[in-house]
Parts: C-alpha cells; sequence; structure tokens
C-alpha cells in the first residue's frame, strides 16, 4: 500500500524456499546367502574311522578277533571318506593309520599266539586243562 492507501502491485517477488531434491537410496531386503551343504557322511564317517582305529588298538590285545572286526571297519569308513573329499580328512587318515597299526598288531599277537600254544602242545602240555 502506498501513501494513498492504493494497493501497489509487489514488483519484487519473494524467493520460495524449497528443499532440494536428493535421490533417495532404496533399500532391498538383503538376500541371505546361503553356502551348498557339504555331505555331513564324510566327516561322520571320518570320526567313526578314528574312533574304530583307536578302539581296535586298545582291544587288539586282550580280543584278537575283535580287532580284526573293528580294525577292518575302521579302515573301510577310513578309505569312504577319503574318496568323498568330505571335510575331516585329517580324522579319515588317523583313522586309516590306527586301523593298520591294529590290525598289524592282532595278525603278530594271533600269530604268537598260535606259536605259543604249538610249542605248548609239542612239549607235552595239555592245552584244554588250562581251561
Amino acid at each position: 500500500m502506498d501513501e494513498n492507501n492504493n494497493q501497489v502491485p509487489d514488483t519484487q517477488e519473494q524467493p520460495t524456499f524449497e528443499q532440494p531434491q536428493f535421490d533417495q537410496p532404496v533399500y532391498e531386503q538383503p538376500q541371505a546367502y546361503y553356502e551348498p551343504e557339504q555331505p555331513q557322511g564324510g566327516k561322520g564317517m571320518a570320526i567313526a574311522s578314528m574312533v574304530l582305529g583307536i578302539v581296535s588298538i586298545v582291544v587288539s590285545c586282550c580280543y584278537v578277533y575283535a580287532a580284526f572286526v573293528t580294525g577292518i571297519i575302521g579302515l573301510v569308513l577310513g578309505i569312504i571318506a577319503l574318496k568323498k573329499q568330505a571335510p575331516g580328512r585329517g580324522m579319515a587318515i588317523a583313522g586309516i593309520v590306527t586301523s593298520i597299526i591294529s590290525l598289524v598288531l592282532a595278525i603278530v599277537l594271533l600269530i604268537v599266539g598260535v606259536a605259543a600254544v604249538s610249542y605248548l602242545t609239542n612239549m607235552g602240555y595239555d592245552i584244554n586243562s588250562m581251561y
């Protein structure tokens, strides 16, 4: 308004303040990454091979036949675990080694036992009366 109460057009425009537009990042749901599952049978077989090999060594001094059974089973499981190339390779190798050691030990003890019985029989001892 001017001095005469007339309305004067506004010659100066008022600046408008707009908020600057930014590209908003698009947030997506994170995709779950799943590794392909490794077959667990190989690791279980490796553990079983190692345990059977150790048991076979312990048992070989008293029960030679049980040492043969556990040693052979441990050897087979260890070889299968190695062929699968599954996790637990070290345990599979340990199972194979302990199984072979127990089988050799059982064979030696069996030969010594048979030789001892043969020797005692030739010397005139009655083996059946010892039991």
